[in-house]
């Protein structure tokens, strides 16, 4: 009788540490890619109101390598008002003029400060933390891409604003 409640204990402790890791697993926001590998992360659309903004930001957890972010037309750095525009491999500082009313657009060098637009999505050198923004209804999906030749550690936080 012993043995037997002894075998359920372990089994029923064994069971509790593996839910336990799947969770975490699954609630996990910091994702290692292999090399040449991707990762595909679900970003829900905002439709809280016309003004809803998502935020993206990507933690590199690595200090060398180069991961590449694909995901629509155009990704956008808030903080320092830069356009990464994939249909035009451009990087653009847009400007506004509060006086005149008007927006102006600046077209700055291919790459800046280790990030890299091409046709297919950007690509920034580890070790980097950056955000952008988005406005979305609907869900969307980011592929983050590992080029380099070994692992990366990326961690993905997203803030419905």
């Amino acid at each position: 009788m012993k043995n037997n409640s002894f075998f359920k204990w372990c089994f029923l402790s064994i069971l509790i540490v593996f839910l336990i890791f799947l969770y975490i697993q699954m609630n996990s926001t910091t994702y290692i890619l292999q090399p040449n590998s991707e990762r595909k992360v679900i970003i829900k659309g905002n439709s809280e109101s016309l003004d809803s903004v998502i935020s993206v930001t990507i933690t590199s957890k690595t200090d060398d390598g180069k991961i590449k972010l694909i995901c629509g037309d155009s990704w956008v750095d808030t903080k320092e008002d830069v356009h990464y525009n994939i249909i035009t491999s451009q990087i653009e500082k847009w400007n506004y003029d509060s006086s005149s009313g008007k927006r102006t657009v600046m077209i700055l060098q291919n790459p800046l400060n280790g990030i890299k637009v091409d046709e297919e999505g950007i690509s920034i050198n580890t070790p980097k933390d950056i955000t952008f923004s988005f406005q979305s209804k609907k869900d969307f999906t980011v592929r983050i891409k590992n080029l380099s030749d070994k692992n990366v550690s990326v961690e993905v936080n997203v803030v419905y604003r």
